[in-house]
């Protein structure tokens, strides 16, 4: 029986997920506290990592002449709408061969820059370090974007970087289908600003939590089923607009349309079980990933393989442009959905470029880099059994991947 094995479809959410979340709808509790996960008091939490990057923004009240913003070129279009949608230029950083921000790149911008937004691509660890010692001099507000990185902190440590997003959607870390947290240092100058711009965020609607909760009731009964009819169920939703968009039409040109609110009490409910079982998801993920490891570099003996300290991708790196989709396409026949984050080179595809001050060839890493990888699942719906099933189709199919 073929298996949708996937980054993007519904990774890290079961049915048992749904339960706990509609647990939660007709509960009196407003929020829980997720101190222990994040290891400071210093937080807001929200209904997206685009929310608190709004809040930042306004807290910050950077005067317009000086509205500019750092962002690596490789990214999802929404760490870069709420900076457009507050008028600031976009000052794309090119990336290093793995995806990530450009340590020389940004040296050579920082001038131009008041605003730095630094992920960790695929989990994969920047040092940091180096980019915030520039901020300090340079007067630069630096922005850590946990997204892919994120791992529950118990005790209070300290972070190199004046402020850090978490996100907590479909495909990040940990998931609640759409959430996120600011947290800030503990002697911010901006301290009470923080506090005060978590506590006016509104309530999110009913309607829109309990859209959220039955994406993971519609996706738990479709995914097991996927290649049987199952996908009409998710399609069919979406039709009926009973399904939540990861991205809406209008992000992609630019423009934030995205509810600004707080986190709802069910979805919390689902985040903090997620975050209570962080251990036994990453001994998970590093079997999956210590596996596919093993199988890929059989496979591919000649291509470089990267795991990253969580394990939250194993990225397999091709050294030749055009097999990219070649190979995303033969492996989609077999249930493996390995697309992720297709931008040229901004997320996902058919992003309007100019919207998003971007030029082809401005950053020819980043480019190239998002036609030379894949990424390989090691999420809660992947087992050893289908890195077997792919190993025995690529063997079986060798003869067209061959070059």
């Amino acid at each position: 029986m073929k298996k949708l094995i996937s980054n993007q479809i519904s990774p890290n959410l079961k049915f048992t997920d749904f339960l706990i979340g509609l647990s939660g709808i007709f509960s009196l509790r407003k929020e829980i506290n997720f101190e222990q996960f994040f290891g400071t008091k210093n937080y807001f939490l929200c209904n997206a990592a685009r929310t608190g990057l709004s809040k930042i923004i306004e807290v910050l009240d950077i005067p317009e002449s000086k509205k500019t913003v750092g962002i690596p070129a490789f990214c999802c279009s929404v760490m870069a709408t709420p900076f457009l949608s507050k008028n600031f230029k976009i000052i794309w950083i090119d990336t290093d061969k793995n995806g990530n921000m450009s340590y020389k790149d940004f040296v050579r911008k920082a001038n131009t820059i008041s605003v730095l937004l630094i992920p960790h691509i695929f989990g994969q660890k920047l040092e940091i370090d180096k980019f915030y010692t520039i901020c300090q001099k340079k007067n630069i507000f630096c922005i850590e974007d946990e997204a892919h990185s994120f791992t529950p902190k118990h005790s209070e440590q300290a972070f190199q970087a004046n402020a850090k997003i978490l996100s907590f959607g479909r495909e990040k870390t940990f998931s609640c289908v759409s959430g996120g947290a600011v947290l800030w240092k503990k002697k911010s100058p901006f301290h009470k600003k923080f506090i005060k711009a978590g506590k006016a965020l509104p309530k999110a609607k009913k309607t829109w939590t309990t859209q959220h909760l039955f994406q993971i009731f519609i996706f738990s009964i479709a995914i097991p089923w996927w290649f049987y009819g199952g996908k009409l169920f998710p399609w069919l939703s979406q039709k009926l607009k009973l399904l939540p968009l990861a991205i809406t039409p209008s992000e992609k040109e630019g423009k934030e349309n995205f509810p600004q609110t707080t986190l709802s009490f069910p979805l919390q409910k689902i985040l903090y079980r997620q975050l209570s079982q962080a251990k036994k998801i990453q001994k998970h993920r590093k079997t999956i990933a210590q596996e596919w490891k093993k199988t890929l570099s059989a496979l591919f003996p000649k291509s470089e393989i990267i795991i990253p300290p969580n394990f939250f991708r194993v990225i397999l790196k091709i050294d030749k442009i055009h097999t990219r989709n070649k190979f995303l396409s033969y492996f989609k026949k077999e249930g493996f959905f390995l697309q992720e984050w297709d931008g040229h080179p901004i997320a996902p595809q058919n992003v309007n470029l100019k919207n998003f001050q971007y030029k082809t060839g401005l950053c020819p890493n980043a480019e190239t880099f998002t036609k030379t990888y894949l990424t390989f699942p090691t999420n809660i719906r992947t087992n050893q059994k289908d890195i077997l099933t792919f190993k025995r189709f690529f063997t079986s199919q060798k003869h067209i991947f061959l070059l």
